[in-house]
């Protein structure tokens, strides 16, 4: 098993994307859209506000929920 196949172990809809958002964290998590924006504000991962959109990074999210929690 390579190194990269160990760093993003997260479930198969998930597996070819470069970003995630806010939707995808709150079916992850279980939780909804108000405790998901306020989660959102300091996240322990990397985070990309593009316009209006909050984005991601897919790689960052993985590495902490697989190993920084």
């Amino acid at each position: 098993m390579s190194n990269e196949s160990i760093r993003f172990n997260c479930p198969e809809q998930y597996q070819n994307r470069l970003f995630l958002f806010p939707s995808d964290i709150q079916e992850i998590f279980g939780i909804g859209e108000s405790l998901c924006y306020t989660y959102l504000k300091d996240p322990p991962f990397r985070t990309e506000k593009v316009g209006t959109k909050i984005m991601i990074f897919a790689n960052s999210f993985w590495d902490w929920y697989n190993y920084g929690k």
